[in-house]
């Protein structure tokens, strides 16, 4: 009788120790699984490693990756064109900052938009934005950043881009727009362009493409106006 509670005894810590090591196994991938979900950005396959015993996890595991790349995705978009929101775009720009990685910003203005809005209401100024966003996406290469900036601002990244090919799509996009088939009023839109230089923070590149836009306006509206820092002054 001893020997069998002892042998009872025996197997009991046996399996303990098992279920303890399968448990320990089983919590080091959950931990794993959801710091993965925390860093995996929007649109890139989440990897789940398999969890023996439980592998019916690994669907609720994807269900909730899916939901959360959706919501991801969902905040970085602008509700009314699709397009990527100002957030993002901000991100984007400070992530290119950090790498150096030469790129050109084009700001997009609708002329005389608050004329548009008060004249034919909100709803023909939300259909004109959303006909300008699809242009926007349309004449996008399949590398550029198309973003609305707020209001009737867009914004377009061209990263590795040379400042006349940036020059060349916004001209193509300021005549595409030109041609949209709106029926209230004909459309066109001014842009601004500046192109990222060694050293020049992405506060310093908004503030141009502002700039360049603002002589676009001044110069006529309808046209592409790019920012050509002034070259240094030599010394007396």
């Amino acid at each position: 009788m001893m020997m069998g509670l002892l042998l009872s005894l025996v197997m009991f810590i046996l399996v303990a120790v098992i279920f303890h090591q399968r448990l320990e196994n089983t919590i080091g991938m959950l931990v794993q699984v959801v710091r993965q979900l925390r860093v995996t950005p929007p649109g890139q396959p989440l990897i789940i490693p398999r969890i023996p015993g439980i592998e019916e996890l690994e669907d609720e595991i994807t269900l909730i990756s899916d939901q959360m790349q959706a919501e991801s995705e969902k905040a970085q978009r602008d509700a009314l064109t699709g397009l990527y929101n100002r957030r993002y775009m901000d991100t984007l720009l400070s992530e290119l900052h950090q790498q150096h990685s030469p790129y050109v910003l084009a700001i997009i203005d609708i002329d005389h938009f608050k004329r548009f809005n008060d004249t034919f209401g909100h709803p023909a100024g939300d259909e004109l934005l959303k006909q300008v966003a699809e242009v926007l996406k349309r004449s996008a290469r399949a590398y550029d950043v198309p973003a609305r900036y707020g209001g009737e601002e867009f914004a377009l990244l061209l990263p590795n881009t040379g400042l006349e090919e940036a020059l060349r799509v916004a001209e193509r996009l300021r005549q595409q727009i030109s041609a949209i088939i709106n029926p209230y009023a004909p459309i066109t839109a001014s842009l601004g362009v500046a192109a990222y230089r060694h050293g020049s923070s992405p506060a310093t590149l908004l503030y141009e493409a502002d700039a360049a836009l603002y002589q676009a306006k001044q110069g006529g509206r309808n046209r592409v106006e790019v920012y050509r820092p002034e070259p240094p002054q030599e010394a007396a």
